[in-house]
């Protein structure tokens, strides 16, 4: 055996012999879980029904005091986030999403995003 192949297994065995020295360690343990007893209640503030989303996939957007859902149908509602009243509904026919590139508003593809001017 010539020393280069000697020296590599020799390099080889040490490597091995500190990953598998590092198996039996007791290091950090972890700590025991305590019994969790929850102490607060969930329960709904106000509940809105808009109709179905049929095939899409709606998610309400919240600006400052307003909650903005949409339906299926097109329909676009403003809803007072405190109490749930609804503040405005417009029939959009078709919702689309717009962003804003390069200072110019653009048609981005299906979807809500609340525009606010007060």
């Amino acid at each position: 055996m010539t020393g280069r192949r000697l020296r590599m297994r020799l390099v080889m065995m040490l490597l091995l012999g500190f990953v598998l020295g590092g198996c039996g360690s007791k290091g950090p343990q972890p700590v025991k879980l305590v019994d969790f007893k929850p102490s607060a209640k969930l329960s709904f503030a106000w509940k809105v029904n808009i109709g179905d989303a049929g095939r899409y996939i709606f998610t309400p957007a919240i600006s400052g005091d307003s909650v903005f859902a949409a339906g299926n149908r097109g329909d676009l509602l403003r809803i007072n986030a405190a109490n749930g009243k609804i503040v405005v509904i417009r029939e959009m026919g078709v919702l689309r999403m717009f962003v804003k590139e390069k200072g110019k508003w653009r048609v981005a593809g299906a979807g809500l995003v609340p525009i606010v001017s007060q």
